[in-house]
């Protein structure tokens, strides 16, 4: 199986939203493909547990909106991935996915990148809704582009 941990705020509406629809497509693109949402799944009952599943995955998808700096969780794992890659230089894979929000928290966050060159760490714009299908595509092609390279 190869772990996807989906990093959102569990708000119950958009971002969950978005979070499950993603989820469930890469389920039915991708074989062998084991996708974690917090909010969803009972594997874990404490902190823990959250972050074992965390250590074990090989991609880390944050969906990025306005507030996701406000979250402490959200914060501390993108904190923990983004240590674990590091440490590992390869796993996780970190593909964050930019959901309504400003381009400056992007970069804020470490995710500045030159999206025309391909140069940094590629983000998906999921922001408009008419186009989650062609974001969907090119999110789908490097999750599955980088689980061939891996």
């Amino acid at each position: 199986m190869i772990p996807v941990f989906i990093c959102h705020i569990c708000d119950g509406k958009e971002n969950c939203e978005l979070a499950i629809k993603i989820m469930e497509k890469l389920r039915r693109d991708i074989k062998n493909i084991e996708v974690f949402i917090a909010c969803q799944d009972n594997r874990w009952s404490n902190a823990k547990d959250l972050n074992t599943i965390l250590d074990r995955c090989y991609f880390f998808v944050p969906i990025i909106s306005n507030s996701f700096p406000d979250r402490r969780n959200c914060c501390a794992e993108l904190t923990q991935a983004k240590t674990r890659q590091k440490q590992n230089t390869k796993f996780p894979i970190i593909r964050p996915v930019r959901y309504h929000c400003d381009l400056e928290l992007m970069k804020e966050l470490g995710f500045a990148i030159d999206q025309v060159n391909e140069t940094g760490v590629l983000w998906e714009d999921f922001s408009q809704d008419e186009k989650f299908e062609s974001s969907y595509q090119k999110f789908y092609k490097r999750i599955y582009g980088a689980i061939l390279d891996n």
